[in-house]
């Protein structure tokens, strides 16, 4: 993915978080004495990213809509700064809530859902793919007789 595409906020966000996961995957791989085969690293970074989007979209999105509950039962029906609505109703709130169910229907549809889920953190996502591509690389498959 490019990461150009994104905002600039979101960009630089992104960029320190996959530094960071970048060095717990190696710290990882350390810990569970798994050698960090080639191929694991381009699904971790797809799994990094995609948690990072349903943090940044869904999960934001989710708080977003408490706010203005909590809002609305203040007798509050949104806010308005710059030219932006900030509403139930408003386009804003229609084009986030789009992105946000779109996210939730390809991480399930992709079947990346036990990687992304919140109550999983990202240490354990990350030595699952770990596992998944050291039991499953060459060297592992001839049952130790290397």
């Amino acid at each position: 993915m490019s990461e150009n595409l994104l905002p600039y906020a979101v960009r630089d966000r992104y960029r320190y978080y996959m530094d960071y996961m970048g060095d717990r995957v190696y710290e990882i791989a350390l810990e569970e004495k798994i050698p960090e085969p080639r191929e694991a690293r381009a699904d971790i970074e797809m799994v990094l990213l995609v948690r990072f989007l349903n943090e940044y979209f869904v999960l934001g999105f989710e708080n977003y809509q408490r706010m203005l509950e909590y809002m609305e039962g203040k007798h509050v029906e949104g806010i308005l700064i710059g030219r932006t609505e900030f509403a139930k109703t408003s386009a804003f709130t229609r084009a986030w809530s789009q992105v946000a169910d779109e996210l939730k229907q390809l991480i399930v549809q992709s079947g990346l859902r036990r990687y992304i889920d919140p109550s999983t953190s990202a240490d354990e996502a990350i030595r699952a793919l770990l596992r998944l591509h050291s039991d499953s690389s060459p060297e592992r498959t001839d049952h130790g007789t290397q």
